[in-house]
């Protein structure tokens, strides 16, 4: 597998850089998958600073998605003073955005780029445009369930920070993760 920045990350770069807003990625740890289906996933925070907004979220990828460590790897690895030990600065846009990896025994988590965490907020905030027993029957949930009110909920923060977020630049955010 080869590590690649495609198209809509270098405009998304782009665009967030314009707008004046930092793209952090921080490596957590590897945990047991939170939906209770089995195997093992790559935890990090990320966050997205501006002038008048800042927020952080916890974002998953699966281990499917580590690459093979090969001689002469670039990494990024920066320690961070008051995180756990583990926890390394992985990715910031206005720097290196396209050397992205972290060091693992036999392999390298790889840091989600603007586009797949971008393409995430977006798809929480559709949340926005529905009620509760509509967004159930759109996603599959169960409306009598109470992780799903809890999981709706959440989605709906997001959505809202994102909003908040991309402003005016969402809807062409949008056009450029169509067929992400």
């Amino acid at each position: 597998m080869t590590i690649s920045i495609n198209e809509q990350d270098r405009v998304l770069a782009t665009i967030l850089s314009e707008m004046g807003i930092k793209y952090l990625v921080v490596y957590c740890c590897t945990k047991e998958n939170a939906l209770g289906m089995g195997g093992k996933m790559d935890s990090w925070k990320i966050s997205f600073t501006g002038d008048n907004f800042s927020f952080e979220i916890d974002y998953f990828t699966g281990i499917g998605h580590r690459v093979e460590q090969k001689l002469g790897m670039k990494k990024i690895v920066a320690p961070l003073k008051g995180l756990m030990p583990d926890s390394r600065v992985l990715f910031e846009t206005n720097e290196k955005y396209n050397e992205m990896s972290y060091v693992w025994p036999q392999a390298l988590a790889v840091a989600p780029t603007q586009a797949s965490v971008l393409h995430y907020l977006l798809i929480n905030g559709e949340t926005l445009d529905y009620d509760f027993d509509e967004w159930c029957d759109m996603f599959g949930y169960d409306n009598d369930s109470i992780k799903a009110e809890s999981t709706f909920r959440h989605c709906r923060e997001v959505g809202r920070k994102a909003r908040k977020l991309l402003g005016d630049k969402i809807d062409t955010i949008r056009e450029i993760l169509e067929d992400y």
